[in-house]
């Protein structure tokens, strides 16, 4: 990359000051990637040396300040948004039944519910493209093979990121960091390898499955002791069952305990809409701790 574009990104980043750091990296991606790809374009097709070929591809991209004030509103228009729950001034028992109507509380229930199945996908690339790059290394296509699946592991980091943003509301890189060398040799292993993003991209992929893990059971256990106790005024005597059984001893609710099951299932509802939130709020600032930049 030549001098005039590296200092180019530095005006860029200079002019986004203050920005969501998620829109810096995404600015600087797309112009970095643009810029040396028009480089390219013009040296082949003109036969320009790199400087020239690098102020035409930066006089046709526009100053740093009209590209710094575009993706600010751009921005604007294109920040995640979910209808607020919250009313102003609402008292301590419209804030606790809010859960009920916001939006981004079933959003993370939903979330957590799906994060099992992406950590699984996401356990299974990481070993899989681990074995085989490790395997396939000793042939000639091993350094192809492993590029790809390196280079497809960050993507898919941009995949929960999208992902993440859709259904939490936490702003996130759309783009990943631009890749240094093109190509798909042992030189662009080696600067993949260099690259901390990859090994940070490698490191979500192994630690999504644990915290699916956990957030599905803690969302299970939850939500079902909320939905059985709130079936429990129908089902106990239609079916005739017990509500307490220990050893030789069967217990069974009175007719008056009924309405206080229902009662209590439906505030552990609450309580686990308010869980599912917060929990969804913590893996939100995980992956985008992930996948910004260092350098941002």
């Amino acid at each position: 990359m030549s001098d005039a574009i590296r200092d180019y990104l530095d005006a860029l980043r200079r002019a986004l000051a203050g920005s969501d750091p998620a829109t810096v990296q995404d600015a600087l991606a797309d112009a970095e990637d643009h810029l040396r790809s028009a480089v390219a374009q013009l040296r082949e097709a003109e036969s320009l040396d790199e400087d020239a070929a690098a102020a035409r591809a930066l006089a046709d991209y526009g100053a740093a300040s009209e590209v710094a004030g575009a993706y600010r509103a751009y921005e604007r228009l294109s920040a995640p948004r979910f209808p607020s729950a919250s009313r102003e001034g609402a008292g301590m028992l419209l804030r606790f039944f809010g859960s009920l109507w916001d939006p981004r509380a079933w959003s993370a229930l939903l979330f957590l519910l799906i994060s099992l199945v992406t950590g699984i996908v996401f356990f299974y690339w990481f070993a899989l493209s681990i074995s085989l790059s490790l395997v396939f290394l000793l042939f000639i296509f091993g350094a192809p093979l492993a590029v790809l699946m390196l280079w497809a592991s960050r993507g898919l980091l941009v995949v929960e990121g999208r992902m993440v943003e859709g259904m939490l509301g936490i702003r996130m890189p759309r783009r990943s960091p631009v890749r240094k060398k093109k190509g798909i040799g042992y030189r662009e292993l080696w600067a993949l390898l260099k690259d901390g993003h990859t090994w940070r991209a490698l490191f979500y992929l192994l630690l999504k499955l644990p915290i699916g893990i956990v957030s599905f059971a803690i969302l299970m256990i939850l939500l079902g002791y909320s939905l059985e106790m709130m079936a429990a005024p129908i089902l106990i005597p239609i079916f005739d069952l017990p509500i307490v059984t220990t050893g030789r001893h069967v217990w069974y609710a009175p007719d008056w305990l009924l309405p206080l099951l229902f009662i209590a299932g439906f505030l552990d509802l609450v309580v686990t809409l308010h869980i599912c939130k917060g929990l969804g709020r913590l893996q939100g600032r995980m992956a985008r701790r992930f996948l910004l930049a260092r350098d941002v």
